[in-house]
């Protein structure tokens, strides 16, 4: 029975209120898992083995078996517990599920405004999984029926591109109203907005409030023209990716420039996501750098609050338009004037999530050479054709047909992921084989090592092949030198820890040695042969100073508990050196030489703590978790109850530990080498 108009208005109205949109981004988010159908062992290695990309039947050897060969079995052990049946006899497994980002930052209260940018030649992004092709020929959205023409009805005429035959108008009339409305479902109402003087007759536009206070746009924009002219060029979809994200951010960012800068800091961020295919993946990249152009330019304080997410599926701007960005594009230029060269474009920076997907073998043996990405998060290169998969679907689960979805390591397990999630893997480079693994790559020895017996026989495509390499070589050149400055912190930690444990066995040891100076000169004190001076205030004052001091534990006592003990040893045996001056001649000095040690220890455990304020300004990494590091001692060396203080530098901490140990050499003449160790040193909770 036919749904009448009331009751489609009514739908309609129900779609646009606060709960609906809530409801829906819920919904998407907790079908947040993906089962995988487990294999008997030899049914999966067999599969795995055999399977190969049809529309790929040039090439000479499947994926798998050329990185199992080069990189090892190892690399597919995760996969494999994974897919394998086990004994408990489980035929599907389920893994968390990666998509819906945009969902998910509306569910935060977060604004997001997205654009999905379709590839040449296409009405609107594809969605085979949908049914829905986006051809040019097809899946049309059409005002009125066709009008039949005599031409249409002579074959040889209807043999001439874009001539449809009299059958084939006839059946679009037919499903015209059922086909505007499943236009509609999947893309948004049409917008008709004039950007630039043109109006996009192609443009769709879903938008929703949700109850969190969050608006979400999402911008379906018809792929560049085949040719790249008209008003669908891919310069002029750069221009339109900038003005409508203008007119949609205006009023919000408008808003926020009132506020003092306090308050900006504590506003929730707006997200700016795009996904592009070929010239239209070349758009999306430029159209973001140029909307980056303009935040900067007219809202310099809100830079920090508009984050970008980025997805490029095989970028290919074509011919002779494959020059400037065209040709090559750098997220994050390690010089930072090349970021800002062009006053139309800004470079995404390193805050940017950016994922490129190539075809390392398209479909198209000539003008297809990709865009040159650097320094993008992450980048999954396939064997898959110019489609990169968007044109396959996902029949693994009956319940819920879906895009492809991509299988790879996370958080020490296998998860999956889907369309926008693939900005929620792992920054890296990744081989996508023919089970839709994603392989992660260690270095451009590996990648070498898998495309060259890969691409053996493939002809032509060479520029595709070298760029699609030497976006490789430069996200390992840029990341090889984060990883040598990673290792050599790495190094200097643990060089700095063996030196700080030195540093405090020597406190230790200096505190012991403190306690043993006072224990002798307890000894001397008590051995006295005047006793008229046992019973004067100056003795008694001086006995229980040197009696304290002899009890010194490092085990348990702070440093700032030693430090009293040498000023009560200090202030007392001077008074009663001042009043029983005899006394010591008579012992021969040995008492005074007893109480000149005390000073110089007690200006070693000066200097000791001058060298532990350094640790703990500099323990970015360790804790000092023993008897120097309690209350007390945080009082004194600034430290903080719940981690160190910040802005600090590993430096820091070898130079406290330096000094501290160079201290304690030169003030204790005696071997502490043998001095069992009390204290330890773990890694600090950060």
């Amino acid at each position: 029975m036919p749904v009448s108009v009331d009751e489609n208005t009514a739908v309609t109205e129900q779609k646009m209120t606060p709960e609906y949109a809530t409801a829906h981004q819920k919904e998407r988010l907790d079908n947040s898992l993906y089962s995988v159908s487990r294999l008997d062992a030899w049914q999966y290695y067999k599969q795995a083995h055999e399977l190969s990309d049809a529309r790929h039947n040039y090439l000479k050897n499947q994926v798998r078996s050329v990185i199992v060969d080069k990189l090892g079995q190892e690399r597919y052990k995760a996969f494999d517990e994974l897919m394998i049946k086990k004994s408990d006899g489980a035929e599907k497994v389920q893994v968390d599920l990666h998509h819906s980002v945009g969902s998910k930052y509306a569910l935060k209260g977060e604004d997001v405004l997205e654009f999905n940018i379709a590839g040449s030649g296409y009405r609107y992004p594809r969605m085979e999984h949908k049914g829905m092709t986006a051809w040019e020929d097809t899946d049309e959205y059409r005002d009125k029926e066709l009008k039949i023409r005599w031409y249409n009805r002579i074959r040889p005429f209807t043999w001439l591109p874009g001539v449809k035959t009299k059958s084939r108008i006839e059946e679009i009339n037919a499903n015209r109203e059922k086909m505007n409305r499943r236009i509609e479902e999947i893309y948004g109402k049409r917008a008709d907005e004039k950007v630039k003087g043109r109006t996009l007759r192609h443009l769709r536009k879903k938008e929703s409030v949700n109850d969190r206070g969050a608006t979400k746009t999402r911008y379906y924009l018809r792929g560049p023209h085949k040719y790249n002219i008209g008003k669908y060029s891919e310069d002029h979809l750069e221009e339109y990716i900038l003005e409508l994200g203008k007119s949609t951010l205006k009023n919000r960012l408008d808003s926020m420039e009132k506020l003092s800068d306090d308050a900006i800091g504590k506003e929730k961020p707006i997200h700016i996501m795009i996904q592009g295919h070929s010239r239209g993946g070349v758009a999306s990249v430029l159209g973001a750098m140029r909307l980056k152009r303009w935040i900067a330019d007219n809202h310099p304080r809100l830079l920090n609050k508009v984050r970008f997410d980025l997805i490029q599926y095989d970028p290919v701007a074509g011919g002779p338009e494959n020059f400037g960005y065209n040709a090559e594009v750098d997220h994050d230029p390690a010089d930072k004037k090349l970021a800002v060269k062009d006053p139309r474009y800004m470079s995404l920076g390193g805050d940017a999530d950016t994922t490129v997907i190539y075809s390392m073998h398209t479909d198209h043996p000539v003008f297809f050479t990709p865009q040159k990405v650097k320094n993008p998060k992450r980048m999954i290169i396939t064997m898959a054709d110019h489609g990169v998969n968007l044109n396959q679907v996902d029949f693994s689960r009956e319940e819920d047909v879906s895009r492809i979805t991509y299988l790879a390591e996370k958080n020490g397990k296998v998860e999956a992921f889907r369309s926008s999630g693939l900005n929620e893997l792992d920054e890296g480079i990744y081989f996508c084989d023919d089970h839709n693994n994603l392989i992660r790559l260690k270095s451009l020895e590996e990648f070498d090592a898998i495309a060259k017996p890969l691409l053996k026989g493939a002809h032509f495509q060479g520029s595709r092949h070298e760029v699609i390499r030497s976006s490789v070589e430069a996200w390992f050149s840029g990341r090889g030198k984060q990883k040598d400055t990673e290792k050599e912190e790495e190094e200097l930690q643990q060089s700095t820890a063996k030196d700080t444990d030195k540093q405090i066995t020597d406190i230790e040891g200096t505190v012991r040695g403190i306690a043993e100076d006072a224990s002798e000169m307890l000894k001397a004190l008590e051995g006295m042969q005047k006793d008229g001076h046992k019973n004067s205030r100056e003795y008694q004052a001086m006995h229980d100073a040197l009696l304290r001091a002899s009890r010194l534990d490092p085990s348990r006592d702070s440093l700032s508990s030693v430090e009293k003990a040498l000023d009560e040893m200090d202030s007392t045996s001077r008074e009663y050196q001042r009043t029983h001056t005899g006394m010591f001649k008579a012992t021969k000095g040995y008492g005074a030489e007893r109480l000149r040690l005390s000073k110089d220890s007690q200006e070693l455990v000066s200097t000791a703590r001058d060298a532990l304020e350094g640790i703990s300004k500099g323990a970015a990494r360790y804790n000092v978790i023993n008897s120097l590091h309690t209350k007390e001692y945080k009082s004194v060396s600034g430290h903080k109850e719940n981690g160190p203080v910040k802005s600090v530098k590993l430096s820091d901490i070898e130079a406290g530990a330096k000094k501290g140990a160079a201290a304690a050499g030169r003030k204790r003449s005696k071997s502490i080498a043998g001095t069992n160790k009390t204290m330890e040193m773990k890694p600090m909770d950060l």
